[in-house]
């Protein structure tokens, strides 16, 4: 009989996580417009949708929409954690 085998890091995206995420980032930069040409605006969207997807959502339009209200925040209530 074979044996089940656990993924040892929950925290690790596979090939379909990492598809949506890059669907939901670029996306996000498409409603950005010019704004995203900067390399600070792209990083942020990065790291807000890797942390989102890290944290299970697997919703290409959630990831999306987060994204542009996280950028609409004020600097002073933005966090990373």
């Amino acid at each position: 009989m074979g044996s089940v085998l656990r993924f040892p890091y929950p925290d690790i995206l596979g090939p379909d996580d990492i598809r949506v995420a890059e669907s939901a980032f670029e996306s996000t930069l498409k409603s950005l417009d010019s704004v995203a040409e900067k390399d600070a605006t792209r990083e942020a969207v990065a790291r807000y949708i890797m942390r989102q997807t890290l944290q299970g959502e697997r919703d290409p339009i959630r990831l999306r929409e987060g994204a542009l209200a996280y950028l609409r925040r004020p600097d002073s209530q933005k966090t990373m954690g």
